[in-house]
């Protein structure tokens, strides 16, 4: 691929998958890529917890919050995303890439996931994205790429990460993880984001052979 054409190239893109998916490491590679072809970027991170946004999102995920429904959970994340939403826009207008681990996408896993059947999925899916899309005014992504590392794999790399140290509500909940990695694969595939593998047989693979494939669907 030319210059000329890597030089036109706008996107807004996203990189979501499952807890202990290596997302931030592929975000990483992934920028040091950018910096050599010359592409200029902003990367975000949802959410935010180290930002007065994250709030709601933080006491949520440490339980301190009883019968919260799936449209409740979904304000929490989506507020965090408003917070920087001014930010998120300049930078779609300024720079050639927006890379964002996790985002409105999440959002759609973590809360779809839940539902018992498929009407009940589409009913949330069109709430969080009436909200976060309509409502709050968030920008859509031009490119979802969801990272499939199995849930026995990347529970195995989450606990390994952890070492011990405390989790919030949903990373101590194997049968939730299990559920939600499943059904999440179905998901991306029937919303039409890219999947890309990132194992084989019981074994992760190494994180450039991942970070390639990222690649060649963004550039080329």
């Amino acid at each position: 691929m030319s210059l000329f054409i890597l030089k036109i190239i706008k996107m807004f893109v996203v990189i979501d998958g499952v807890d202990a998916s290596w997302k931030t490491t592929q975000l990483k590679l992934l920028t040091q890529h950018l910096d050599q072809i010359w592409k200029t970027y902003d990367i975000y991170d949802f959410p935010q917890y180290g930002l007065p946004s994250s709030f709601f999102v933080k006491e949520y995920l440490a339980g301190n919050f009883e019968n919260v429904t799936p449209k409740q959970a979904s304000l929490f994340y989506a507020l965090d995303r408003y917070y920087v939403k001014d930010k998120i826009l300049n930078s779609i207008k300024t720079k050639d890439f927006v890379l964002s681990n996790r985002y409105t996408t999440s959002n759609i896993v973590h809360q779809a996931t839940k539902q018992p059947d498929d009407f009940s999925q589409n009913e949330i899916i069109n709430f969080i994205e009436e909200i976060e899309y309509e409502v709050l005014g968030l920008p859509k992504p031009d490119k979802v790429i969801f990272l499939d590392m199995h849930i026995d794999i990347a529970w195995k790399l989450n606990l390994e990460r952890g070492g011990g140290s405390w989790r919030d509500i949903h990373e101590q909940d194997y049968e939730y993880l299990k559920n939600s990695y499943f059904r999440s694969l179905e998901l991306a595939k029937k919303l039409g984001w890219d999947i890309i593998k990132c194992y084989e047989n019981d074994k992760p693979l190494p994180v450039e052979k991942i970070n390639e494939k990222i690649r060649k669907i963004l550039l080329n």
